[in-house]
């Protein structure tokens, strides 16, 4: 202990000549942190954090009658209540003209799935409506889907898709995890990619302009989580990976596990300390954030 203090000491003393300099280039590197402005938008007060009730309705396009007994026995809406880790399944019922209404309970603001066909977000007193054409082919999750509505819900819904296709599919690269210095390198690259969209987010993301203060900072919300989660879920296949071929590296996992996730310190306002996470983050992040992220040594 008392060498490492020598050490440090020596080593001060050894910088301080360099001066104003020095002191001016740690700060820009300091500085090259971005955090997120005009967050949150509104008061806490104006925002809705409780439960309610909503209403989810629409109509699809079909076919064939057959193909609306098939929707009838498929499409579902799921609700995941991460703090309790209860997931309720709703059937959907399709009337023979096409049209459904569900009135649904939500235990605070969050996104549902109404499986297949879209991911919605769902806040006590609103109205999303939802159009399906099942004539065509639905190549990815949001296809030959309209969402409309009223109320931070129907806004945050019908925004939903393209901005993660916009601002999340660099996110979603193959990624070799099978080396620690590797995924550390894809960490640095993906922290960087985040550090980019705060800058947009502070910047202006078009999509948002004229949105509701709930809904942007929802939508922003969201997005920065899911950065956090794909670093969490890259980690933990790697120690699966490592619990998988034990010995064939030899690393301190509690040092590698502080290194790795050394850069959310730094972000610890939106990552972390954020009481926005509970009503716009998914229950695959906070997930991630319990076993991976709080669970150091696995």
């Amino acid at each position: 202990m008392y060498k490492k203090f020598v050490f440090t000491l020596v080593l001060a003393m050894l910088l301080a000549p360099l001066g104003i300099e020095a002191k001016d280039k740690k700060k820009e590197k300091k500085d090259e942190v971005p955090q997120l402005l005009n967050y949150p938008s509104a008061e806490w007060g104006e925002y809705r954090m409780h439960g309610g009730e909503l209403v989810i309705k629409g109509n699809v396009t079909v076919d064939d009658p057959a193909q609306l007994k098939q929707l009838n026995t498929n499409v579902k809406v799921i609700i995941r209540d991460y703090i309790v880790r209860k997931e309720q399944t709703l059937p959907v019922k399709f009337e023979e003209d096409g049209t459904f209404a569900l009135n649904i309970h939500v235990p605070y603001p969050m996104f549902v799935l109404v499986y297949p066909l879209a991911q919605v977000y769902a806040c006590p007193g609103d109205t999303v409506e939802l159009t399906f054409d099942a004539t065509k082919p639905m190549q990815k999750p949001g296809d030959n889907v309209t969402l409309s509505g009223k109320g931070v819900s129907a806004e945050a819904s019908k925004l939903f898709f393209p901005i993660m296709y916009k601002y999340l599919m660099a996110l979603k690269e193959e990624t070799h995890v099978a080396h620690p210095d590797s995924l550390l390198n894809w960490r640095d690259t993906q922290v960087e990619k985040l550090d980019d969209l705060v800058r947009q987010m502070n910047a202006g993301l078009p999509e948002l302009e004229g949105c509701s203060s709930m809904t942007s900072d929802v939508l922003r919300t969201f997005l920065v989580s899911q950065y956090l989660y794909e670093i969490c879920d890259r980690y933990d296949m790697f120690m699966d990976f490592l619990k998988e071929n034990e010995g064939v590296y030899d690393i301190d996992k509690e040092a590698y596990w502080q290194q790795y996730f050394s850069f959310v310190a730094p972000r610890e306002k939106y990552l972390l300390d954020n009481p926005l996470l509970m009503v716009a983050g998914d229950e695959f992040f906070f997930n991630r954030m319990e076993y991976t992220l709080m669970n150091p040594v696995q």
